[in-house]
């Protein structure tokens, strides 16, 4: 101890071997290796410490990068979060906006802005001048910001759900009272109601949630159910449907049914004429006793409209008529194919009656018989027909409206038609059963379905045509009516 002491304190030169203790191996974190020399001097460094002294300095750098970057990543996410949940809080503010497709509630906004994209601008603090001379370091920073932008709306839903819950529960309170509610909850619940449409279409817009749009979407049903109330049927309805919705029904289709009525006529008239203008025709429908004993007098054309009770005969006949003219309405959605068979046959009925009669030489006869009721029935089953041809050429050509729109509405309408037949044909059918087998000359029976015939066109051509003047559709009223977007014409 003593010449080391002795040395260090007189400054003589540099230590030897002779006077230091040996290093230790230890590598320190903040200067390479160095091993000290047996040599007299200055110490030197070795191959190895070359390179350990570099590897160090890499891993030194390496961290401070990975340091930068982590601190990059928590900056943007900050500002990205923060950016979104200002811009929610400043559209939630307006919520009187435009008026949505997804939900009940004419209220929406968008949760964010325009979404930024990865090649967006940031402000300094994200992306300092050192990146724009640095392209690999410029090239992290892009990743790392694509990577957060994916992130956002994850980030944004969870924000908004906490932020909004409280409001979820308490509609969903408010709806499970029991009690009658007060002024000031019911001007909470309508206020309720409108946010939590609104959220319901920011969250689709957004950021979709299985989970959470089934919620809202049954809390936003059940709030609209109770706003608007349920409404109820009355006889203003029923009065409307009958003086407006009905006959304009009818008057707006008229230039379907009336053409199929003369056009079915004519084909009724023609099919009469070669029957009767036939015999040989006339023997392949029935053999010969057979039509003696239809056409004679007293015979089963005759025999056919008293062969039962009245009662029984009008029902009867009423109901095979409504059915015809349902399934005219009904089968009209297939391109109205089927319903001009059905047409077909009515004609070739009343032709082949036409005919046989006409060759026995009573034609007469048979038009009283069948003029009475028939007049009414035939134009109910016209106008059927003629909807329900209407019906189909809407599959085709639904107009500047949607296909969809256009056949709801047309529905719609040949629903309302049915019923309104429905009592048409009760009425030719009370004719049926008691006017025409009656006691009453040939001209009265005549006149009484002549009557009733131009009632029908009265009714139908006067306040039919002035309601449609009006504007009525004969479609349901328009509060109940789904809303519809606008389309271009």
């Amino acid at each position: 101890m003593a010449p080391r002491i002795s040395a260090c304190r007189n400054r003589i030169g540099p230590p030897s071997s002779r006077t230091t203790r040996s290093p230790q191996a230890s590598l320190p974190r903040d200067r390479p290796w160095l091993s000290v020399s047996t040599a007299i001097g200055a110490p030197t460094s070795t191959n190895r410490n070359k390179a350990t002294a570099i590897a160090a300095r890499a891993a030194e750098s390496m961290e401070a990068v990975a340091n930068n970057i982590t601190s990059e990543i928590a900056i943007y996410a900050a500002h990205t979060t923060a950016r979104s949940i200002t811009n929610a809080i400043a559209r939630l503010g307006n919520r009187a906006g435009r008026s949505p497709s997804t939900t009940a509630s004419p209220v929406t906004s968008a949760l964010t802005d325009t979404p930024p994209s990865a090649d967006d601008d940031l402000p300094h603090p994200l992306e300092p001048p050192v990146c724009q001379a640095d392209p690999q370091r410029a090239a992290v920073v892009r990743t790392v910001r694509t990577q957060c932008l994916e992130q956002q709306q994850n980030m944004d839903l969870d924000v908004f759900v906490t932020a909004h819950h409280a409001e979820w529960d308490r509609l969903e309170h408010l709806l499970h009272r029991s009690r009658r509610l007060t002024g000031a909850e019911v001007d909470e619940l309508v206020t309720l109601y409108q946010r939590t449409s609104t959220h319901l279409s920011l969250i689709q817009s957004t950021a979709p949630d299985p989970l959470l749009t089934t919620r809202l979407t049954q809390l936003v049903a059940r709030a609209r159910s109770t706003v608007t109330g349920t409404r109820r049927a009355t006889w203003r309805d029923a009065a409307r449907f009958f003086t407006e919705g009905f006959p304009a029904a009818v008057y707006r289709s008229r230039r379907w049914w009336i053409p199929a009525a003369l056009i079915s006529v004519a084909v009724a008239v023609v099919i009469g004429w070669w029957i009767g203008a036939h015999p040989e025709v006339q023997s392949s429908i029935a053999a010969p006793d057979a039509l003696r004993q239809m056409t004679r007098p007293g015979g089963e054309y005759e025999t056919y409209y008293s062969s039962h009770p009245a009662g029984s005969f009008a029902a009867q006949v009423w109901t095979n008529n409504a059915q015809a003219a349902a399934m005219c309405l009904v089968l009209g959605a297939f391109l109205g194919i089927p319903v001009l068979w059905i047409l077909f046959l009515n004609m070739l009925n009343l032709g082949v009656g036409i005919g046989l009669m006409s060759s026995a030489g009573r034609l007469d006869t048979f038009l009283g018989l069948i003029l009475p009721h028939g007049l009414l029935e035939l134009t109910a089953v016209f106008v059927a027909a003629g909807t329900g041809m209407r019906l189909g050429w809407t599959v085709i050509d639904p107009g500047p409206r949607t296909r969809r729109a256009a056949l709801a509405e047309r529905g719609r309408a040949a629903v309302g038609m049915a019923i309104g037949l429905a009592l048409v044909l009760f009425v030719s059918g009370l004719i049926e059963g008691f006017v025409t087998p009656s006691g009453l000359p040939t001209w009265a029976r005549i006149t009484l379905g002549v009557a009733a015939e131009a009632a029908f066109l009265v009714y139908v051509y006067v306040l039919g045509g002035r309601a449609v003047r009006a504007g009525e559709l004969g479609d349901v009223e328009e509060a109940a009516r789904s809303a519809e977007l606008p389309t271009a014409a």
